[in-house]
């Protein structure tokens, strides 16, 4: 019952919410509701339980932490309840990955490609055809999300896996991959398409050394789906390039440097808002790197507490790259983007990705 709650929740976010959502609506509460269903039961003992995993006991600790003195000093500070309230989900969120890394969630894996590529699809049919089912007002970060980055990869490795004899499970990988890596291309995602193409590349290169003529064939017949539409791969790379002589990083830097301008022991606390160079100045509630996000709202013990908590995920990552190079580099390659370029740490995506490498982590250990 709680993976068919949590993978429902999956779903209708995948289907009718976004990353970044405007309003609360009815898909939200519908998500809300799937998820307080699943973890009810589980919050309990998962937050007074000791772990044998020092990256899950942090993680209850850094919860702790930024639910009770932020929170505090944004209540104190007088800003409004719906905009403590956006910083207040996202943070909530971190707890799926304490709640349900003892469970039997074997199909989470595939429930996530599935929904990373109704995200792709999402953005591309619109594209495609003049009106779609599934539109929303912020199509543009459907492709921006960490779950489209992370059904990518792994829809390639579907696609190259040596130990799989299926035709049919290879062709949805290739079709998985080659939609989410579509939709990255036409809006430009510079680091998510170079670090996805490297990933690929060595899950191509671990596999030829598992089955080298098999690997070696599937390869040549990618190149030659791919060979007719160089042009166009010609054309998306050079259209990357005129976006980095344009805008270079994004004010990444800038952003980074003005957030430490405005820095203080305990920050601003939930609900702040700030003018962000990285958006022309704008009044927004975020930063796109998890390490500024933190500093500016929870100070500089948030920030270095915030550098511990990815730290220790990374960590536990790069093992796991050892463990199972295709699921490892799969979550890696998000985690990695999505706490230092863009947004979508306060993504239901990233916890989504932490509860993942919490299971394989267990997955590893028990092996």
């Amino acid at each position: 019952m709680t993976a068919f709650m949590l993978y429902s929740a999956i779903l209708l976010y995948a289907m009718f919410s976004n990353p970044t959502p405007d309003q609360i609506g009815w898909a939200e509460y519908g998500i809300a509701a799937f998820l307080i269903l699943a973890t009810i039961l589980r919050v309990g003992p998962s937050l007074i339980e000791t772990h044998a995993i020092k990256t899950f006991d942090y993680n209850k600790w850094f919860l702790i932490y930024m639910a009770l003195i932020p929170l505090g000093i944004g209540i104190i500070g007088g800003f409004s309840a719906y905009d403590i309230l956006r910083d207040v989900i996202p943070l909530a969120l971190l707890i799926l990955p304490l709640c349900f890394y003892k469970d039997n969630l074997s199909g989470l894996s595939t429930v996530m490609t599935f929904a990373g590529f109704i995200f792709s699809i999402r953005y591309l049919f619109p594209i495609l055809i003049d009106h779609s089912f599934f539109e929303t007002d912020n199509l543009l970060y459907l492709a921006n999300a960490p779950l489209v980055l992370f059904s990518t990869i792994a829809g390639f490795s579907w696609f190259i896996n040596p130990r799989l004899t299926s035709v049919s499970y290879r062709l949805v990988g290739f079709l998985i991959f080659c939609a989410g890596f579509v939709a990255m291309a036409l809006v430009v995602q510079r680091a998510p398409m170079a670090l996805a193409t490297l990933a690929c590349m060595a899950i191509a290169g671990s596999a030829i050394i598992k089955a080298p003529i098999q690997t070696l064939i599937l390869i040549l017949v990618l190149v030659a789906i791919i060979f007719p539409f160089s042009t166009l791969a010609i054309d998306l790379f050079q259209a990357g390039m005129n976006k980095t002589l344009l805008v270079g990083w994004n004010s990444r830097v800038e952003e980074f440097q003005a957030v430490i301008a405005k820095a203080s022991i305990f920050g601003h606390g939930w609900g702040a808002t700030w003018q962000s160079p990285a958006v022309g100045d704008m009044w927004v509630r975020y930063t796109h790197n998890m390490i500024s996000y933190y500093w500016l709202k929870a100070g500089l013990i948030g920030a270095f507490l915030s550098c511990l908590f990815i730290g220790m995920w990374v960590w536990q990552n790069i093992k796991l790259i050892r463990y199972d190079i295709a699921m490892g580099l799969a979550l890696f390659v998000p985690l990695l983007i999505h706490t230092t370029l863009y947004t979508g740490f306060k993504t239901f995506d990233f916890a989504l990705l932490l509860t993942l490498t919490a299971l394989c982590i267990r997955n590893r250990n028990a092996s």
